[in-house]
């Protein structure tokens, strides 16, 4: 399933990154989505969106021009409750809505946590350097601050209980930061960052296999595809954002229609300069 790495600076010096992060989203092969752009209904935000019949709108990663940042990873849950509310839409709630700041938004969400089945969320707001999480899953329903200077990896598992593809992740990501974390090794940080996105190796977690066997064909791996449930990867996303604001984006998602062996990926790529 889906993953989020990143690592952000408060007050970077002029050679390092503000923001480094990287995005797996896993998803069906047919499940309609539009690639990474600016959003027709709100061209300050940037980001792939969700097409699939009542769900359009939604979102799993998207910034905007004023440096407002969301990603949204769904856990696991074997069987969905069809009566709580779609999740899609938070991300997108977030960064249309001036009102919000990353503080307010996940205190709101917070109060609203058992509308929705069960996720995690980063917020973040990088003109005011602040980055919080929240997951509404019983074990941790609180907003945590995410502190500068560190590197952070989610998966689709609860935040307490990591996967083992999240811990080995961390360090695949940690490695990577170390040898190329400063603006002179951009095209070397984003090709490693694409690679570590591709790893096929499997990393066994007995607990969630158990727990969750239906996907079983997921849980080990940082990428797979799967040809018998048609889903896998589809989209990474590598963002970059500098000490002076500037945002380098690029997403490289599979072609549509999708076939069986036969996968062709699109780049799409962006650079321009936030609001800070």
């Amino acid at each position: 399933m889906c993953m989020l790495f990143f690592h952000f600076l408060a007050d970077p010096s002029p050679d390092k990154y503000r923001l480094i992060l990287a995005n797996v989203r896993d998803e069906s092969w047919d499940r309609l989505t539009l690639p990474l752009g600016f959003w027709k209904d709100n061209p300050q935000c940037i980001g792939g969106m969700d097409l699939m019949e009542g769900r359009e709108g939604g979102t799993w990663l998207a910034v905007n021009r004023n440096g407002k940042l969301s990603c949204l990873l769904n856990i696991y849950c074997e069987e969905p409750d069809p009566s709580k509310k779609h999740r899609g839409q938070l991300v997108s709630d977030y960064l249309n809505n001036d009102q919000y700041t990353a503080v307010s938004y996940s205190n709101t969400l917070a109060s609203l946590r058992t509308d929705f089945s069960p996720f995690t969320i980063v917020l973040m707001d990088l003109s005011s350097n602040e980055a919080y999480c929240l997951s509404n899953t019983e074990d941790n329903s609180e907003p945590q601050i995410l502190e500068p200077g560190t590197s952070y990896v989610f998966g689709n598992s609860e935040l307490l209980h990591p996967l083992q593809k999240v811990c080995k992740g961390k360090e695949l990501f940690d490695d990577v930061i170390a040898k190329y974390s400063t603006t002179q090794h951009q095209q070397q940080l984003k090709d490693s960052l694409f690679q570590m996105m591709m790893n096929k190796e499997p990393y066994y977690d007995q607990e969630y296999s158990q727990k969750f066997p239906s996907f079983n064909s997921t849980i080990p791996y940082i990428y797979f595809q799967c040809e018998e449930e048609r889903r896998g990867s589809r989209t990474h996303t590598v963002l970059l954002v500098d000490g002076d604001g500037k945002i380098d984006i690029t997403e490289r998602t599979l072609e549509t229609p999708i076939k069986a062996g036969e996968f062709s990926w699109q780049t799409s790529s962006f650079s321009y300069s936030l609001a800070l």
